[in-house]
């Protein structure tokens, strides 16, 4: 019996046929999941524990972030193998899986000692078991049920993740304030699970029925396969530009609490900074997934990189720490990543096509989780070597412009009439 692409028997399966309401089901999952994921309970709140770990442990900042940044590295090596599962077998066992394996690694984070080879050993191990809580697999079961809205389901969807980052460094500074950072990750540990298990029970009832319309789909089987993708430049192009772009956001993100204490801002301050980047995001998110359904994806995509660049230049200048102005300049960070999101499970399907996408996004993604240990470790670095961030957020903003002039290359769509079922590469 063959398999599609969410592990359920083919015959009779026409993703373009989905209820409403399973399709409300899938992106509500997706939303859900994406806000109480690793990218937003771990990465999104590290920040808030980069210097309370620090300085428990006597280590310095780029040593600690190239220690718990680990948990990424650990993602980059293990997207692509989810990809390749949900590939075959769909996405919610693996979202399952992943779901118990944060709430759990989340809880062990805080039992850690001071020790920097078991830290960094169980950080990697944090990462590889949980990248089923991440985008390439919430994202899965989306890009086969819309077409000429996919961008809008997209956005919608992944403004769980910028919700999530808005949210989560300031319930996080309250916890650990309260109760200390230890406390305050057994917190996240339970968040995640609750919040984990509704969003995979929704993208499990989100599945269409077995037995409806006629036989497969013909929108699950065009594109490149994997091998034909390895051989096109256009993936490491994308897969450049993600990875520079994320060394720039998540580098910043990771630092944001810090640099700003630094500078003389209070903690409780410095979060909501934190949190308008996130507010940033989740705008970011919905408003480039419907204007990628309307307009030139790669165009949109500049547009994200260069509002990054002015927020970054707003904190380099150092022009002033208040808030009314530093809030709006972590906005537009905040858009930059948020389009960067969406753009990258976009231009997969539209560049790759359908046929692999699980296991095609699997690799962009993984550089993306490459970025997130480059950005931040290279920050630390930078701010130890030199006594400060400034020549870090200048980096960061080159990052960003070079990410940029490599999504121009991509040139014009390869797949676009995938929902008449008759799409073909264009050259």
């Amino acid at each position: 019996m063959e398999f599609d692409t969410l592990g359920l028997p083919s015959e009779g399966r026409l993703w373009l046929d989905t209820s409403l309401a399973k399709k409300v089901m899938l992106v509500a999952g997706a939303f859900i999941g994406l806000s109480s994921g690793f990218a937003v309970l771990y990465f999104g709140t590290l920040s808030i524990f980069l210097k309370p770990i620090a300085n428990e442990f006597g280590w310095g900042r780029g040593e600690t972030s190239y220690i718990v940044s680990g948990a990424l590295l650990g993602s980059a090596l293990g997207v692509p193998i989810i990809g390749i599962i949900i590939d075959r077998f769909g996405p919610v066992r693996p979202i399952l899986a992943s779901v118990l394996g944060l709430a759990a690694a989340l809880y062990v984070f805080s039992l850690f000692p001071n020790n920097r080879p078991l830290f960094a050993t169980l950080s990697f191990l944090f990462g590889a078991t949980t990248v089923g809580t991440g985008a390439g697999a919430y994202l899965a079961g989306l890009q086969h049920a819309f077409d000429r809205r996919l961008g809008l389901a997209l956005g919608v969807a992944m403004a769980g993740l910028g919700l999530g980052s808005m949210l989560a460094p300031s319930i996080a500074q309250l916890w650990v304030e309260h109760s200390g950072w230890r406390s305050a990750y057994r917190s996240l540990a339970l968040l995640a699970l609750c919040a984990g298990l509704l969003a995979t029970l929704l993208i499990a009832l989100g599945q269409p029925e077995r037995g409806r319309g006629v036989t497969g789909s013909a929108n699950v089987r065009v594109g490149l396969g994997v091998g034909e993708a390895v051989g096109d430049w256009r993936l490491w192009a994308l897969s450049l530009a993600i990875f520079l772009g994320t060394c720039a956001g998540l580098g910043t993100v990771v630092h944001m609490v810090p640099l700003l204490t630094d500078r003389g801002m209070s903690s409780t301050d410095a979060a909501q900074i934190l949190g308008a980047l996130g507010f940033g995001l989740a705008i970011g998110r919905v408003c480039s997934g419907f204007l990628m359904d309307i307009l030139f994806a790669p165009l949109i995509g500049v547009a994200g990189f260069v509002s990054g660049i002015i927020g970054l230049l707003v904190f380099a200048s150092q022009i002033s720490n208040a808030f009314i102005v530093l809030a709006p300049a972590a906005v537009l960070i905040g858009l930059s990543m948020g389009v960067e999101g969406d753009f990258a499970a976009f231009a997969v399907r539209r560049y790759f096509g359908s046929r692999s996408f699980g296991s095609i996004y699997g690799i962009v993604y993984a550089f993306f989780c490459l970025g997130g240990v480059i950005g931040p470790t290279v920050y630390g670095v930078m701010f130890d070597a030199l006594g400060g961030y400034r020549f870090g957020l200048i980096a960061a903003m080159v990052a960003f412009l070079s990410a940029a002039i490599l999504i121009l290359l991509l040139g014009h769509y390869r797949f676009t009439s995938e929902a008449m079922g008759n799409a073909k590469p264009e050259t």
